[in-house]
């Protein structure tokens, strides 16, 4: 897997800022999004096998911003991301980094809904933080339903989202969608992360800078994926940007 480039994310800069106005584990949420978002689309772009890009209901909406950007969410007037995902089978040649952190690891999964190298995809996060939510105990093999801490950002352990509409050069996307409901089932959390995702609706949030809080924003805005499992070698890799 090639490194991700200088001028998309700048991972470490981005941490190193916000250090002190949150604890370890809320400043490694604040950027992973795009962070690992951005360094999946470089490990797919070696594949040729593409998918025709959807056409989002209202029509997309272009990102407005200058230069590089860890903005989870911007305000749009249109839905980026199909109201429904349907069945994704299993989600071949999924990435799954860790992140070793002094309140405990923290596992993050990506996946493209769309391989054509040329679109500006939406991408299914998977990110799951050792001490928070649901895991407050460890990251464990089990059955998790999202609801309560699971569907606020801010203190989600098991977070599922889409990033819709990743803008890779400018590591910044149009739309973040959050799981409010569905089930998350883990079956290997040690080498392999393996399980599936059941029933999932997504709203569209705005994540707060500072806070991570992700209060559901006001176009309503709705998503959900049927099932998908997935199947993954967690790499070694020591920080969430998956080979910087």
């Amino acid at each position: 897997m090639g490194k991700v480039p200088r001028d998309s994310v700048t991972l470490r800069e981005a941490m190193s800022e916000a250090h002190g106005r949150m604890s370890p584990v809320q400043n490694l949420k604040r950027v992973v999004e795009v962070a690992v978002a951005v360094s999946l689309m470089a490990c797919f772009a070696e594949h040729d096998e593409t998918q025709t890009r959807r056409t989002p209901d209202g029509g997309a909406s272009e990102t407005a911003t200058g230069g590089p950007s860890l903005e989870l969410a911007s305000s749009s007037p249109s839905c980026v991301v199909n109201r429904e995902l349907g069945d994704l089978g299993s989600l071949a040649g999924a990435r799954v980094g860790i992140e070793m952190m002094a309140g405990g690891k923290s596992l993050f999964l990506g996946y493209p809904l769309q391989r054509d190298r040329e679109a500006r995809p939406d991408v299914l996060s998977l990110e799951l933080y050792e001490g928070q939510g649901v895991l407050q105990n460890g990251i464990k093999a089990g059955s998790y339903e999202i609801k309560g801490d699971e569907t606020q950002y801010a203190t989600c352990g098991l977070c599922v989202l889409v990033l819709g509409d990743l803008d890779r050069q400018k590591a910044a996307v149009a739309q973040t969608f959050m799981a409010q409901s569905g089930t998350v089932t883990l079956t290997s959390v040690e080498g392999r992360l393996i399980g599936s995702l059941e029933n999932v609706v997504f709203l569209a949030v705005a994540i707060k800078e500072t806070t991570n809080e992700s209060p559901i924003q006001p176009a309503g805005c709705t998503s959900r994926l049927s099932s998908a499992t997935f199947d993954g070698d967690i790499l070694a890799a020591p920080s969430p940007g998956m080979g910087m």
